[in-house]
């Protein structure tokens, strides 16, 4: 041993004695030994103290990377729990999409949104038949952002209007009440557009919605029966005019998917 080095050393943590020569009572080797590395003096465990140490090392990783998960799993828990998802729609995932023709287009563009999460700027425009499985791709895209961690909206157009027409009758929520959770989660998925009655109001409600989230580089996906020309007619004529700079648009050829599920 180096003639240099004290009869007793210091840890750095603690600045706890560290007896030399001392025998492991496992092992039966040097409980510590001291190695000169770059000029320095170091004490090294011995072999089954460091496996111990590096056991507990792991042990204690575990549980952070645990407690991390637990973490993670309460967020999704309660981002499901704010996203407005009926019991039906929490079910839909693309693995349980049944792919008929028609709806392939619309299918992939529903993968690639999904891994391109949380990189996505612009929004999808799913036009199809009643029954055409596109509140399901929807849902589904939606499903899998809330699994990433990610805040998502589900509201029918329709109820958007009810919930903004109530805010004119009571006072328990105000128009910014209803709205600013809508312009401000991650992804926003309005479906049925065009369902509503289009008056002035609800046109202007939704535009202002779909341009403050577009302005703030969110997605936001659209399903509609509709044709883009029946759409405009619908619509505030700004946002029909905003859809090619911040949607894209899929159209699902299938008649029905519930028919051709039957």
């Amino acid at each position: 041993m180096n003639s240099k080095v004290p009869p007793e050393i210091y840890n750095v943590e603690g600045l706890t004695p560290i007896p030399l020569n001392e025998k492991c009572p496992v092992c039966g080797d040097e409980l510590f030994k001291v190695i000169v590395y770059g000029g320095a003096e170091i004490p090294f465990l011995c072999s089954c103290k460091r496996e111990k140490e590096k056991k507990e090392q792991d042990r204690r990783k575990a549980e952070e990377e645990q407690a991390k998960k637990l973490s993670e799993n309460e967020r999704v828990k309660q981002l499901r729990k704010a996203s407005n998802y009926t019991e039906k729609q929490k079910t839909k995932t693309l693995e349980n999409f049944v792919l008929i023709k028609g709806t392939e287009t619309a299918f992939n563009a529903a993968q690639r949104f999904i891994s391109k999460v949380p990189n996505v700027r612009k929004g999808i425009l799913f036009i199809g038949a009643c029954g055409s499985g596109k509140t399901h791709l929807a849902a589904a895209i939606g499903n899998s952002v809330l699994d990433k961690g990610y805040s998502v909206k589900f509201i029918t157009a329709y109820d958007l209007y009810e919930q903004i027409m109530d805010t004119y009758t009571g006072f328990e929520k105000s128009e910014h009440d209803v709205t600013n959770p809508l312009k401000t989660c991650y992804l926003l998925i309005i479906d049925d557009i065009g369902t509503t009655p289009p008056t002035k109001r609800a046109k202007a409600v939704l535009h202002s919605i779909i341009d403050s989230r577009m302005n703030r580089e969110k997605p936001t996906i659209l399903t509609t029966n509709l044709t883009m020309k029946e759409l405009a007619e619908e619509l505030d004529s700004r946002t029909i005019d905003r859809i090619p700079e911040g949607f894209v648009t899929f159209t699902i050829t299938a008649s029905s998917y519930r028919k051709k599920k039957g």
